[in-house]
């Protein structure tokens, strides 16, 4: 028997990288919530990355976003898919519409699953 989709509490998890990245990290957040992603951000940033792609993968959190101040502009995008895990460093600029292709494909997936 398959398992049932998994439903997740958002479909981007936003991780600022040390405290200076924190503002840039929430800026992100509300570009993608104005783009109509739901996304979380982690607040503390002392949190090692093992446990939060853990969370990632038992909550069915599509993507986690890594926001440095040491990668410029661009920001680390890991994507999970079943047992697959993926990594990209996207242009901040770039970023809503790669989620959003992300988060349309899963939907688009998980309907064909039905």
């Amino acid at each position: 028997m398959e398992e049932p989709p998994s439903i997740s509490s958002c479909d981007v998890l936003v991780v600022p990288v040390g405290h200076t990245s924190m503002g840039r990290a929430i800026n992100v957040v509300q570009k993608l919530w104005t783009a109509g992603v739901s996304a979380d951000i982690v607040y503390d940033v002392s949190q090692s990355q093992e446990p939060l792609l853990e969370h990632c993968r038992q909550a069915g959190i599509t993507c986690m976003a890594l926001v440095s101040d040491k990668d410029g502009n661009y920001i680390k995008v890991k994507s999970f898919e079943k047992e697959r895990q993926s990594e990209k460093r996207i242009p901040e600029s770039d970023l809503v519409d790669h989620i959003v292709q992300k988060c349309r494909t899963k939907f688009f997936e998980e309907r064909n699953i039905r």
